[in-house]
């Protein structure tokens, strides 16, 4: 049921980009150059089969398209639905010496693992303190 649910939550939002490309009137490669994504996070993107798109590549097409905003957040919810883990984490690459300077984006959880200071959405703040250069997490 869950499954089913992400599945039809994926193919919405292929739909709803695809159909919003050919409306403005974009190929892929000038929705890739206008949203500063590769062709290949594009083509991923909207082609069947291919995995769930992050936010970030999400909000980058739709800004690209020029979508209003609640367009936007249509299709950032349906990228939530269809996302397997339904979470987020948030990490944080520590800018210099100075406490509280991070540079913090949301990222997949299969990738935020990879990063020891990570955490997922809910979770408890970063364990230890990461050099300067290395990514530090919070909780949302």
């Amino acid at each position: 049921m869950q499954k089913e649910r992400r599945e039809r939550a994926l193919t919405e939002l292929r739909n709803r980009l695809n159909d919003a490309a050919v409306n403005a009137r974009m190929s892929q490669t000038q929705l890739a150059r206008n949203a500063r994504l590769s062709r290949t996070t594009v083509w991923n993107a909207l082609r069947e089969g291919g995995g769930v798109p992050s936010d970030k590549t999400v909000a980058a097409l739709a800004e690209a398209m020029r979508l209003k905003q609640a367009e936007r957040k249509e299709l950032l919810d349906l990228r939530r639905t269809a996302d397997e883990k339904g979470q987020a984490a948030v990490v944080c690459r520590v800018l210099g010496d100075v406490p509280f300077e991070a540079d913090c984006y949301v990222e997949r959880p299969e990738v935020a693992a990879r990063h020891p200071w990570s955490r997922t959405a809910g979770g408890g703040g970063a364990t230890g303190t990461p050099p300067p250069s290395e990514p530090a997490a919070i909780s949302p």
